[in-house]
């Protein structure tokens, strides 16, 4: 199973309302289109980091497949 670019639409849709403007700004500006075709070939490869953030506020997003 892996995930579909509807997918990552989907749970980006339902964390907006906890995720401040300032950062939306970040998010806006993925192609979640491509990212979920990409991931389809990264599943092979167990425990790569995609995306590690900390903010100074304290706020962290980690991808790891």
């Amino acid at each position: 199973m892996y995930i579909t670019s509807i997918d990552v639409l989907f749970l980006v849709h339902l964390s907006e309302k906890h995720i401040p403007k300032r950062e939306r700004e970040y998010i806006n500006c993925i192609d979640f289109d491509k990212l979920g075709a990409s991931l389809k070939y990264l599943k092979y490869n167990k425990g790569l980091k995609l995306i590690d953030i900390k903010t100074q506020e304290g706020y962290m997003v980690k991808i790891v497949i």
